[in-house]
């Protein structure tokens, strides 16, 4: 119905199921795609529940006609980060800082985290970049931002670190190494059969 854009950079790997599950009601342009199932549960669901839906690598901006703001949306594992500029004039989001360099054209190195970098064997602050005034999205982020007043409300909607469970640590720690081997090649073939089916 046009009432939402988006910018789109990933790929989501159930998105055959998430058209089955959430949005079989709904006339798809196409076969379906991945960002047409994605933008289409923007029009059918709250926003803040998606993102936990989607198994895959992603990054994406909607706009959101109707309420003029913006959903900024990156994967919780960080394997497409999203890089921000922001000032009194402009809000750049970019997959890739050079976009926005070639945006702003002037900057300055943000040197704490260069040496970071070189003292620590290549490791970098997660919210951080080399320049000053450019930053990062955390991963699993989900950031209403409103056009009309200029601000953002940021929502971590999901935490790796919750997934680990204790009971399931202590339950592997008395596991033989065979076993181990057996249940987690199962586990990864699981993915990578549910990683195809989704293609």
């Amino acid at each position: 119905n046009k009432n939402f854009y988006m910018s789109f950079n990933g790929e989501i790997y159930n998105y055959k199921q998430l058209r089955t599950s959430y949005i079989s009601n709904v006339k798809l342009s196409s076969d379906f795609s991945d960002s047409e199932v994605l933008i289409n549960l923007y029009e059918n669901f709250d926003n803040k529940k998606i993102p936990k839906l989607l198994n895959g690598m992603f990054a994406y901006v909607i706009f959101n006609k109707i309420q003029d703001n913006l959903i900024i949306v990156n994967d919780v594992q960080g394997e497409k980060n999203l890089y921000y500029f922001e000032d009194n004039e402009v809000f750049v989001i970019s997959s890739t800082i050079q976009a926005i360099l070639n945006f702003k054209k002037e900057f300055k190195l943000n040197i704490h985290p260069i040496k970071n970098y070189f003292k620590t064997r290549h490791f970098m602050p997660d919210e951080y970049t080399c320049f000053k005034d450019i930053r990062i999205f955390k991963n699993g982020s989900l950031i209403n931002y409103s056009l009309s007043n200029k601000k953002h409300k940021n929502l971590i909607y999901d935490n790796p670190y919750e997934w680990i469970s204790e009971n399931s640590f202590q339950q592997f720690q008395r596991m033989k190494e065979e076993d181990l081997v057996s249940f987690f090649d199962y586990e990864l073939n699981k993915q990578a059969k549910i990683s195809i089916i989704g293609l």
